[in-house]
């Protein structure tokens, strides 16, 4: 019975020094390509969507979790999250952070991001991210919608390839539903879809 007590009490020990220390620094880069150009002669009838901000509205902006008892940080987010957010165009409109002088914006977007985390056990791991964003039109009018994405998989050893690859993936799922909502709202005529969440 002392042997099994000291058995536990090690093993919790290891557990809690596990979570001591600095964080791993994932440093989130996009996989589109770096700043994406759009030229006005490229945007035909599409529509312009201006992303006019994106903020890390995060209680805690240093930390991105944990898994395993490893704890990860991040390096700034806005960047990594207006890049995707450029890449998420489609047949009907384009991203653009700067505005265009013959071709004016349809829609204004602002986005926050509220959550990006990752959670998990020894054997498997999740990651979460929730976007808000704003819509506003040309009339001044607008709402504000809120995006989640998420990614489960196997926890194979805790490192951050693994971290890094699991973000991007709740990133891409949240992108994925903001681009359709933004397709519906195009193709609708500005007209408010269902809510996608």
């Amino acid at each position: 019975m002392v042997r099994m007590k000291t058995a536990i009490l090690a093993g919790t020990t290891l557990a809690t020094v596990g979570c001591i220390g600095p964080p791993a620094k994932l440093d989130l880069k996009s996989s589109t390509p770096a700043k994406i150009q759009v030229s006005e002669s490229s945007i035909g009838s599409r529509a312009v969507v201006l992303i006019t901000r994106v903020e890390d509205a995060r209680q805690d902006k240093e930390s991105l979790g944990s898994v395993a008892g490893r704890t990860f940080g991040n390096t700034p987010l806005e960047p990594w999250v207006e890049q995707e957010l450029l890449g998420m165009g489609t047949g009907l409109f384009v991203a653009v952070t700067k505005p265009l002088p013959n071709s004016p914006a349809s829609l204004h977007l602002k986005a926050r991001i509220l959550k990006a985390y990752l959670s998990g056990l020894s054997t498997s791991k999740t990651a979460a991210v929730v976007i808000e964003c704003e819509f506003i039109t040309p009339t001044g009018s607008g709402d504000t919608r809120i995006y989640r994405g998420q990614y489960q998989s196997l926890n194979w050893n805790s490192n951050e390839d693994e971290a890094t690859n699991a973000i991007r993936q709740a990133l891409n799922r949240c992108v994925d539903k903001i681009r359709a909502d933004l397709d519906a709202r195009i193709a609708k005529g500005q007209q408010t879809p269902a809510n996608p969440s």
